[in-house]
């Protein structure tokens, strides 16, 4: 199978609107052919994006929540090994499927940028607050246990400030979701090489920097990997945070960049090759 390259929104929104896609509530997955034979989920679990008002922060403002184009990225990568994806299109300040279910209407915060007359600032912003979404979280969960898949790629979206990598890998504290810092540097390394060899093959410069997190975006408080993955049992599945920089995943009109759809889709195919080569039953 060729690789997806889009040149439009419009290509991209005609090809997505073909993906067979279930639906519970916000909650959207679908289930392709070779699923049972890679079991490979990709998740979104911040992929509804919108504007909120903050009246209390000025006259006009408002904080901007959620990840633009993770859905779709996480779709195209799916659609590349032809596996599965799930989606959740619920504002995460309503409730956050990357929180766990039991604190759901608690103190949870998420630390953001507001928006008003004076520019922008970052402050703390109350989230995951609205007990009445439980049972779609739970729903969710349940999705994932039903589909019982043998990796998870969680799939994010990181702002340009501040973060100079266009793709940034965790694998949880101290490395432990590919067991240990050799490991993630090798799947590193692993990536690198294959986006360096498709890049060549069309023809385009490669210049995405790629990069593991240490501290930041490891994924060890995402809780579908921590359910999912560490609670299960971290030798028999693998887990991924993925977070993709706005620079190339939020272009004009909302477009993603095409080297952005080109390094998912490697991505994905270098997760596949990854659990061929250390996850063999």
């Amino acid at each position: 199978m060729k690789l997806m390259i889009f040149n439009t929104n419009k290509e991209l929104g005609n090809f997505l609107e073909k993906i067979p896609c279930k639906r519970l509530g916000k909650i959207e997955y679908g289930i392709f052919k070779n699923f049972k034979k890679n079991k490979i989920l990709f998740t979104a679990e911040h992929a509804h994006d919108t504007r909120i008002k903050t009246p209390q922060y000025g006259e006009k403002a408002y904080v901007k929540v959620g990840d633009t184009n993770t859905d779709k990225l996480a779709i195209l990568m799916a659609y590349r090994l032809e596996s599965s994806f799930l989606i959740s299109k619920f504002p995460r300040v309503e409730a956050d499927f990357s929180r766990p279910i039991n604190t759901l209407g608690k103190n949870e915060r998420i630390f953001i940028e507001i928006f008003n007359s004076r520019g922008k600032e970052k402050k703390y912003f109350r989230a995951h607050r609205n007990k009445d979404y439980a049972s779609f979280l739970e729903k969710y969960h349940d999705i994932i246990e039903k589909l019982a898949p043998s990796a998870i790629v969680s799939v994010h979206g990181m702002s340009e400030k501040g973060h100079p990598p266009d793709i940034l890998l965790g694998f949880g504290k101290n490395y432990r979701m590919i067991n240990g810092v050799t490991k993630a540097l090798e799947f590193k390394n692993l990536f690198i090489k294959n986006l360096d060899r498709v890049f060549a093959k069309l023809k385009i410069k490669n210049k995405l920097k790629i990069n593991i997190s240490r501290w930041l975006f490891t994924g060890e408080k995402n809780y579908v990997l921590t359910k999912h993955i560490l609670q299960y049992n971290k030798n028999k599945r693998f887990g991924m945070h993925v977070e993709f920089n706005f620079r190339g995943r939020v272009i004009k009109r909302g477009f993603i960049r095409k080297d952005y759809q080109i390094a998912a889709q490697v991505l994905a195919e270098t997760v596949l090759e990854w659990m061929n080569e250390y996850f063999k039953e």
